[in-house]
């Protein structure tokens, strides 16, 4: 059975960081490590913004490597509360390359973020070394984009237009060979996929789930 981002998202950091089920279902914020027992809390969080999808195509033809060939990669994406995300997503929060965490003014007299500031996030050591967590490329290259205000996160669901954009056509993530750009037919599906980002972003193509849309709840968030 296929699995959307999140899914898979999910399940690496339940293997990451309980390897021996100590706490079974329980996830650990990529960022601040905050735990939780309740995943729907928790947000898929991508390094490289759907916005950026283009962009991101275009630096990966030129002279950056090592790029996600969509958005929807499980290595452009973290696991983080509800927090890290947005200050992640408003730039208030970013990891160097080498995964140096670095914290802006504003959070400091946040004590959590404080201690945070300068120290490295628990995965750098499987930054660009283990192909299902970010590249150093990935880091650096979304260090240099301009945030992004995301009008389509489903915070009431804890749902992202990416968990709606069904990954069936994506190999799996123990099983798939991180992407060079120089594949013509890795490049043909990675056009496919942008255009599926474009079409899932635009305004009037995004699925809104409503108060009662059960289906999407049981879905995209357990």
């Amino acid at each position: 059975m296929k699995m959307n981002m999140r899914a898979r998202v999910m399940e690496r950091n339940r293997i990451f960081y309980f390897p021996k089920k100590n706490k079974p279902g329980y996830y650990r914020c990529d960022i601040c490590g905050t735990e939780t027992n309740k995943p729907s809390s928790f947000i898929n969080t991508h390094v490289i913004a759907h916005a950026h999808a283009r962009n991101m195509q275009i630096a990966r033809r030129g002279t950056i490597k090592n790029l996600p060939a969509s958005t929807s990669y499980l290595y452009n994406g973290l696991f983080c509360c509800r927090d890290c995300d947005e200050y992640f997503e408003d730039h208030l929060i970013t990891i160097s390359g080498e995964g140096f965490i670095t914290i802006s003014p504003e959070l400091q007299p946040k004590q959590l973020y404080k201690k945070l500031n300068g120290k490295k996030v628990s995965w750098s050591k499987e930054i660009s070394q283990n192909v299902d967590w970010p590249t150093r490329e990935t880091l650096e290259f979304r260090n240099t984009l301009s945030p992004v205000i995301s009008q389509h996160r489903y915070l009431d669901f804890g749902v992202d237009p990416d968990d709606i954009l069904m990954a069936s056509d994506l190999p799996s993530s123990t099983k798939r060979k991180r992407s060079t750009g120089t594949d013509s037919e890795d490049e043909s599906e990675s056009e496919d996929l942008e255009e599926q980002e474009q079409y899932m972003c635009s305004s009037s193509n995004a699925r809104r789930p409503k108060k009662n849309d059960s289906a999407m709840r049981e879905d995209f968030i357990l």
